[in-house]
């Protein structure tokens, strides 16, 4: 949350999900306030999280694709915008939690209409392009 900490959230309420404890235990000591607060939940799994808007940064290229197939679809019935940065790639398999691929919202199993916001490139072991994404209502 880095990155996220230097975005002026006065005047909204920000919640923000991980499944990793300690990692959300530091960010609600060095970051939380009264109006954003971090918990440890899977929010994949739940059916009745909805926002303005949705950001989710480098989640999806960690689970299977049949996985995030389910909680991506419900996007357009949740949030009303939203931003999702993650690895490119064509694969789009159903690699196991916690391994890493890139992904191509618009390409099977999700043939999803996106919109490109950000496309770049970054030297990293796995990949080497970066995209975000906003998935858009049918």
């Amino acid at each position: 949350w880095e990155v996220s900490s230097r975005i002026d959230w006065s005047g909204v309420q920000y919640t923000a999900y991980d499944v990793v404890q300690d990692l959300i235990d530091y960010n609600q000591t060095k970051f939380g306030k009264e109006n954003i607060r971090f918990i440890c939940s899977d929010v994949m799994q739940k059916n009745n999280v909805t926002a303005d808007l949705l950001i989710v940064k480098d989640v999806f290229q960690h689970l299977p694709a049949s996985f995030c197939k389910k909680f991506i679809r419900s996007i357009p019935n949740n949030f009303k915008y939203n931003i999702i940065t993650n690895d490119y790639g064509t694969d789009n398999a159903d690699i196991p939690f916690g391994g890493w691929q890139g992904n191509d919202f618009t390409l099977s199993p999700f043939s999803m209409k996106c919109e490109l916001l950000i496309d770049w490139q970054q030297k990293f072991k796995e990949a080497g392009i970066k995209h975000t994404v906003s998935i858009l209502n049918p």
